[in-house]
């Protein structure tokens, strides 16, 4: 049958169709382009020469051939020699100074810290010195600081070797201090007379507290309570100013009623609205009117047909009608009528490692240098499918999936450095496989 051939022992098989291979044409005969470019063995197609036919229609342009090599990028050219270094020229002048910048703006206030602690000394013995000693703090806030350190030179020490000592050289004078009157341990020791001979109780030392101070300023209330209640000549506020109440206002607006229900029916002069206005959803019962126009968003029509007409859609005119038997690009097809086609490009698909999918097409390659066992998976069920291997063949033995009936039932054999073309065909969802190889030179 024209167009079908067969693996030599009658079975016939529809052509396979896939990506034309490159080739070339010398007169009658024919060589196909390997891979990697380079020509297969002349084959010449003219049988025995026959009876005289009629002048046959012109045959189709030939192929354009492919593009030349780009030629070699040339050797860069050799670099100059680097210029002389220029003299440095002269320092410019120093600038003026500038201005001085404004003020910044003074920062916010910090925190008001704690009151600081006075320390309350006692006079101790150190040998024949005599140094002093905080024995208490007072007047202060927060955590008391920690007593029994001494006055020295620089600060505080805890080492009394290193305090002060506050005993002054020995007077040329002779005699003893008297007292006057009762004294307290602790207290401040003040001369009685201006003899020098007379000391008396000067009183605790101070304490750093307020209540302590003498000659102090007589304060208003206010200033320890800090209460407006407490402020002499305080102005006499309106009860809005205390409550915030818009009751406690005086002069107020008289407002409608609806300016403080917010309801549309407190409103006056409203305007009279039609029946649509106050439904939810409009039905076809509540439609009056003509048919809204296209440019307005509408159809321009009541009915399917003019609404077609009015859009552009018409059936058979501008868009195709419903077929449940149309074809979809994206699903497998089912034809249950001859179909005519134009040229059919498919794709190659290389085999990752050893097995081949046929879901991925009609032509795969492989280069092979060592021994390997192809598979094939996803195999169309219920229907012919047929497959081109391209095999590049190095070395190794070749093994293949099960089912394969080789033409004149022997598998064939490989030779390096040549390149195959291995057709495989099935009817039966690839129980059985019939195949064939085709050799060339490259």
């Amino acid at each position: 049958m024209a167009g079908l051939s067969d693996f030599g022992d009658g079975t016939e098989i529809p052509p396979q169709y896939g990506p034309v291979p490159g080739h070339q044409w010398d007169g009658t005969k024919l060589r196909l382009l390997n891979p990697d470019g380079t020509p297969g063995v002349w084959t010449d197609l003219e049988g025995p020469e026959g009876p005289e036919g009629g002048v046959g229609p012109a045959g189709p342009s030939g192929e354009t051939g492919p593009k030349g090599d780009k030629g070699d990028k040339g050797d860069p050219g050799a670099t100059g020699a680097t210029g002389a270094k220029g003299d440095t020229g002269d320092t410019g002048p120093k600038g003026d100074k500038g201005d001085k910048g404004d003020q910044g703006n003074q920062g916010i206030q910090g925190t008001a810290g704690n009151k600081g602690w006075s320390p309350v000394f006692a006079g101790v013995s150190d040998g024949a010195r005599r140094v002093l000693q905080v024995y208490d703090w007072t007047g202060g806030e927060g955590t008391k600081p920690a007593t029994g350190s001494y006055v020295g030179a620089s600060g505080l020490t805890n080492t009394i070797g290193d305090a002060v000592d506050i005993r002054g050289p020995q007077g040329a004078g002779a005699g003893d201090v008297t007292t006057s009157g009762a004294v307290t341990a602790g207290h401040i020791a003040v001369y009685a007379d201006t003899s020098g001979d007379v000391i008396q109780d000067g009183g605790a030392p101070f304490s750093g507290d307020y209540d302590d101070l003498s000659n102090k300023p007589s304060l208003a209330p206010v200033a320890t309570s800090g209460d407006y209640a407490d402020l002499a000549g305080a102005p006499s506020l309106a009860p809005v100013a205390t409550s915030g109440s818009y009751g406690d206002l005086s002069g107020r607006p008289t407002l409608a009623p609806v300016a403080t229900s917010g309801a549309y029916s407190d409103l006056s002069g409203t305007p009279t609205l039609g029946s649509l206005a106050a439904k939810s959803a409009v039905n076809n019962a509540d439609w009056s009117g003509t048919d809204l126009s296209v440019a307005n968003g509408g159809t321009g029509g009541s009915d399917a047909a003019t609404a077609r007409t009015n859009l552009g859609l018409v059936i058979g005119t501008n868009v195709q009608a419903y077929d449940a038997d149309t074809a979809k690009t994206d699903v497998a097809q089912t034809w249950s009528a001859a179909q005519q086609f134009g040229q059919i490009a498919g794709t190659t698909t290389a085999v990752a490692a050893s097995a081949i999918d046929c879901s991925l097409g009609n032509v795969f390659t492989k280069t092979t240098s060592s021994n390997t066992t192809f598979t094939v998976s996803n195999v169309p069920s219920s229907k012919a499918y047929g497959f081109t291997l391209v095999l590049t063949y190095t070395s190794g033995t070749i093994t293949w999936f099960t089912g394969v009936q080789w033409r004149d039932g022997t598998a064939p054999t490989f030779t390096g450095g040549k390149v195959y073309f291995v057709i495989f065909e099935t009817t039966n969802g690839g129980s059985t496989w019939r195949g064939a190889a085709l050799e060339f030179n490259g």
